[in-house]
């Protein structure tokens, strides 16, 4: 069975977004154990009747998978960047937001 590019694509991304939302506030090293988990059990699934070949076998897809995850990298660096600088931002709007109501607050005690 052939992939459709564009429909992978779009199906992957789909998958990766629900992920995303199931990591997110996770603490980074139970991410680590949560992606070793199934990358193994996906590597598990690259099987030769040789034991020395599956090994070989497997070396060489997680090598090709590990090529591709770097590729990513700096792609990924760019929105997790972007993603904390509208947090940072965000967060300086409701500080100075709430340092004008305190501003307020202390103006009216005086009148």
């Amino acid at each position: 069975m052939k992939l459709d590019p564009d429909k992978a694509t779009a199906k992957v991304m789909e998958i990766c977004g629900d992920i995303h939302e199931i990591l997110g506030g996770v603490h980074p090293a139970m991410q680590g154990c949560i992606l070793a988990e199934l990358l193994s059990t996906w590597l598990a699934g690259h099987m030769c009747e040789d034991d020395v070949e599956q090994t070989k076998l497997r070396k060489e897809v997680l090598d090709e998978h590990l090529a591709m995850v770097w590729k990513l990298v700096p792609i990924q660096d760019v929105k997790v960047r972007a993603i904390l600088q509208q947090i940072k931002e965000q967060a300086d709007a409701e500080g100075d937001s709430n340092g004008r109501q305190d501003a307020q607050r202390g103006d009216a005690h005086h009148h």
